[in-house]
């Protein structure tokens, strides 16, 4: 099932997804995870989750491609096991052409195609997205 949350600038969007996926703690009341009716302890919700946002930054000092490699190797690709997975994943994104460029030296738009296709590429049972075409023209908003 699908769910979006809708509202002005300010009215918490961003924090109920940042609680949502474990990135901040609540002051008060707690967050609990379930997974075919089992919990799931905060620090393994990782394992079902697939996270993006243009503020997340994934892995900055590594290129590309070794980016992709590690989140693939930590929550597997839809696309495929291993390198290939990866190529995949950099052509769908059109990003291959910066597979060893680092992550931090990619324009907002390509980083922000990246950040997605991380999320959307990774088989999670919960996948949340924070604005995710911030940062990216018509064109790279398509891919």
């Amino acid at each position: 099932s699908t769910l979006v949350v809708q509202g002005p600038n300010g009215a918490g969007k961003s924090t109920l997804l940042r609680l949502l996926a474990g990135q901040l703690a609540p002051r008060e009341g707690q967050v609990a995870w379930q997974a075919q009716s089992r919990n799931i302890p905060q620090p393994e919700m990782y394992r079902h989750m697939a996270w993006a946002a243009p503020y997340v930054e994934p892995y900055g000092a590594l290129g590309v491609a070794e980016a992709a490699a590690l989140h693939f190797r930590l929550k597997g690709c839809r696309l495929g096991p291993g390198p290939a997975g990866v190529v995949a994943a950099l052509a769908t994104l059109r990003l291959e052409a910066h597979a060893r460029q680092p992550v931090q030296a990619l324009s907002s738009g390509q980083a922000q195609r990246l950040r997605l296709g991380l999320a959307l590429f990774s088989p999670s049972g919960l996948l949340l997205l924070d604005e995710p075409t911030a940062n990216m023209d018509s064109a790279s908003a398509e891919f």
